[in-house]
């Protein structure tokens, strides 16, 4: 694998790690704000919600307050039966000072007992109870007996619980939002993820072309004019005139300068070799010339040396000859002969 394929797979690992890691980060970091912001705006919806029920309830009961403190049932079952067209409102009931529901906007209901804790409560404590449950506002109102209640009501006394009214208010535009709040977050985390997922996409197609290019220019090329080079050594004898183009400012440039300077001086000290080898080979024709002309001297001088000592070996002879010839008949012809070797 080439080096600028390794760089890119390494450096494209590293960001695809990092884009993924940011990524994830500020999805979750805004899946976080987008549900504090749904439940934030579910905590507004319900509080909403029951100021709007505590208002509808304190116009209910306003509007039978009169009718209810004077004993007209016949005109407060009739304003009960009108609580129907109030939007919202469920229910509207009366309990009886037992706990038993006599009067109520939905007339199937009637009968019904009052749940025991809500007349636990009202009997130990009577106090407006709110109560929510998961898909209506309950509201109950105790009624405590007057004057004008115990005119009717002879075994009742002043200030006793005379019964309790039951306001039930829908919350299915609660119910609805947070649906619709729920839709939008699912909505918005496949969005968010989507958009996530194309940014890393981009991002990882830009990095690699951006570094594709880099690596091209600064990295592959100046390489290739390396190995372009250094082949050209190994496939001929080598041209040490040749010279890396590289301009660049960096550590590839550097190199191709050292690598040029090596070159040069390698070329200087080959050439600086040749000279010196061509004065040793004229030295050494020089001395083989005079080599030459000695060895014909010598040769010379024992040719002279042989012929003398051969014109020493004729003389010897002669000299012993002629003494042979003295000695044997003594002087002749009055000429005398020194031996030559008593000489």
């Amino acid at each position: 694998m080439k080096l600028h394929t390794k760089l890119i797979l390494w450096l494209l690992g590293c960001l695809v790690v990092v884009v993924t890691a940011a990524q994830a980060l500020q999805y979750y970091g805004a899946m976080k704000r987008l549900t504090l912001l749904s439940n934030s705006s579910e905590d507004i919806l319900q509080t909403r919600e029951l100021a709007h029920a505590q208002q509808v309830h304190s116009s209910v009961e306003a509007a039978v307050a009169g009718s209810l403190e004077r004993g007209e049932m016949e005109k407060f079952t009739a304003l009960v039966a009108q609580q129907n067209q109030v939007e919202g409102l469920l229910e509207f009931s009366l309990y009886d000072a037992e706990g038993r529901l006599t009067h109520s906007s939905k007339p199937d209901m009637i009968g019904k007992a009052l749940r025991d804790d809500i007349k636990a409560k009202m009997a130990s404590n009577p106090e407006k109870i709110t109560d929510k449950t998961s898909d209506a506002i309950e509201i109950y109102e105790p009624h405590m007996a007057t004057e004008s209640c115990v005119r009717c009501h002879i075994h009742w006394q002043v200030g006793q619980l005379g019964g309790v009214t039951h306001f039930r208010f829908s919350t299915a535009s609660i119910q609805k939002a947070k649906e619709d709040n729920k839709t939008a977050i699912a909505s918005a985390k496949q969005a968010t993820f989507g958009s996530a997922m194309l940014t890393l996409a981009g991002i990882v197609v830009v990095f690699v072309v951006a570094i594709y290019l880099l690596l091209t220019r600064f990295v592959r090329k100046p390489l290739g004019q390396f190995i372009a080079l250094l082949g050209q050594f190994e496939n001929d004898e080598g041209d040490l005139t040749r010279r890396i183009v590289i301009d660049s400012k960096d550590e590839i440039g550097a190199l191709a300068r050292l690598f040029n300077t090596f070159i040069e001086g390698l070329n200087k000290a080959i050439g600086r070799a040749q000279r010196a080898a061509v004065e040793v080979g004229q030295k050494t024709e020089n001395q083989a010339a005079v080599v030459e002309e000695t060895s014909a001297s010598v040769k010379e001088i024992a040719e002279v040396t042989n012929q003398n000592a051969e014109n020493a070996r004729t003389v010897h002879a002669l000299g012993y000859f002629i003494h042979e010839r003295v000695d044997g008949s003594g002087v002749h012809g009055g000429t005398h002969v020194h031996d030559a070797r008593t000489d």
